[in-house]
């Protein structure tokens, strides 16, 4: 058995008991937990030069398993993308057993780990479009999943990537870049591809369009899945030589284009009026940042290190806070909130604290993500300069919404937040914090991610 049929044949025994214990928070939250620190161990510890006895049957990890022409294997980039997703799962799925309230719509997980399977262990560059495709559809559940939303989220969402992964698929599928040579113009349909997946600046719409409607740790996690998703899409069209020129097509566009995105999420979190729309500038201020680090230092570890756990962090702690804040499903209206931090002090510490780490404000670890643009930026490029202003732009929209939620309290009938969602979001704003005086621990959580 190859270790691609052995996740498809262990996650689907996994969804059988998630759909038996959906009901009730705590075990399905115990329940992925437990499978993320199974898929962990698997991760990290399966050798992949012999078989291991699994139910009397000998599973070898890396084998791999070729279906139509396309081929899976548990690779080492799969090993350290899926490292980075089960991570996600299991701090999502421990601090739910703590508070169940935040592990609402966790049992529409599977339709995002199911996906991630061929997603993960895909290598044949023709199916790679519709592997992350469906990958990145299947996070919309847990946005949305038994909830309403609004359509425009989806579609705006979806409909990016879909006609660049069928294009990508019908046009590579003659030839399987496995095994035959691969025409020059192929590498123009991935650059093409590439530009489309990578979401920025004027293709950033469904990356903010989510931030209004769902659940805040559904749309974290969609944001999360595209970050993986980028990754993971750069570093298999970078291994395969006949079209890694691909990303040196797109290169000048995608540096352009996250120079636009920098500034554009600055002035969209400006003048935003609303919470959640505010949380969806500033990530994507946050993914120009993480983006441009990429494309300045892609040989540099330490710097996709530190980006990755900045961003893995701040997404996290900002989707609990404002699950906590906007407990009653408000969309966090400025003019409706005046006062609130009152009531939700801790909430909104968490949030603030979140946001500006999103940012790179000072005595927060994004500040040194800041630092890291300057250090890599070459004398020529404005891209220093835009990174600051774009800063200053979530700086003072974070700003007008603390003047707005440290205001004179009008609902007197505001119902406070509970001790146990206040305490563990004061130990999140501690540890995004101490990240910024201890960097070493924000290092050291870069290298458990990559």
């Amino acid at each position: 058995m190859s270790g691609v049929t052995f996740f498809l044949y262990f996650l689907g025994g996994i969804t059988l008991l998630d759909l038996l214990v959906a009901r009730w928070r705590r075990p399905v939250a115990l329940l992925w937990l437990l499978t993320a620190l199974a898929a962990l161990s698997v991760m990290n510890r399966w050798p992949t030069d012999r078989p291991v006895l699994v139910l009397g049957r000998e599973v070898w990890l890396a084998r791999p398993v070729v279906w139509h022409m396309l081929r899976f294997q548990v690779d080492d980039l799969a090993r350290q993308v899926g490292r980075m997703f089960w991570l996600s799962v299991a701090l999502w799925s421990g601090v739910s057993l703590l508070v169940p309230r935040w592990g609402e719509g966790m049992g529409w997980l599977p339709v995002v780990v199911i996906p991630a399977v061929p997603a993960l262990f895909i290598q044949s560059l023709w199916g790679l479009g519709w592997a992350m495709t469906l990958w990145l559809a299947g996070v919309l559940l847990l946005v949305y999943g038994g909830r309403r939303g609004e359509a425009r989220g989806t579609w705006q969402w979806m409909f990016p990537p879909v006609p660049t992964s069928l294009a990508l698929f019908l046009l590579l599928l003659p030839l399987d870049p496995n095994t035959n040579a691969v025409p020059p113009w192929h590498a123009s349909i991935l650059a093409l591809f590439l530009l489309v997946l990578a979401g920025q600046v004027p293709l950033h719409t469904g990356l903010v369009a989510l931030a209004p409607a769902g659940r805040p740790i559904g749309v974290a996690w969609a944001w999360w899945v595209h970050t993986l998703v980028v990754l993971l899409a750069l570093a298999r069209v970078g291994m395969h030589p006949s079209v890694a020129a691909a990303q040196w097509r797109i290169h000048p566009f995608l540096e352009f284009l996250a120079y636009a995105t920098l500034i554009w999420g600055g002035l969209g979190a400006l003048s935003a009026s609303q919470l959640r729309r505010m949380w969806g500038y500033a990530v994507l201020y946050n993914w120009g940042l993480t983006f441009s680090l990429w494309l300045l230092a892609p040989t540099s570890p330490g710097t996709w290190q530190w980006t990755l756990a900045v961003r893995w962090l701040a997404l996290g702690v900002t989707a609990f806070a404002l699950t906590t804040l906007l407990a009653d499903g408000d969309g966090g209206h400025l003019a409706r909130i005046s006062g609130w931090a009152r009531r939700r002090p801790w909430a909104v510490t968490a949030w603030v604290v979140g946001m500006a780490t999103l940012s790179g404000v000072p005595f927060t670890p994004g500040f040194w993500t800041q630092w890291l643009i300057h250090v890599h930026t070459v004398n020529s490029s404005p891209l220093s300069w835009l990174s600051l202003a774009g800063g200053m732009g979530v700086a003072i929209g974070l700003m007008r919404a603390l003047v707005a939620l440290w205001g004179p309290l009008k609902d007197r009938l505001l119902i406070r937040e509970e001790r146990g969602e206040a305490i563990l979001l004061s130990v999140l704003a501690l540890i995004l914090i101490g990240g910024a005086f201890f960097p070493r621990w924000m290092t050291a959580l870069g290298r458990i991610l990559w």
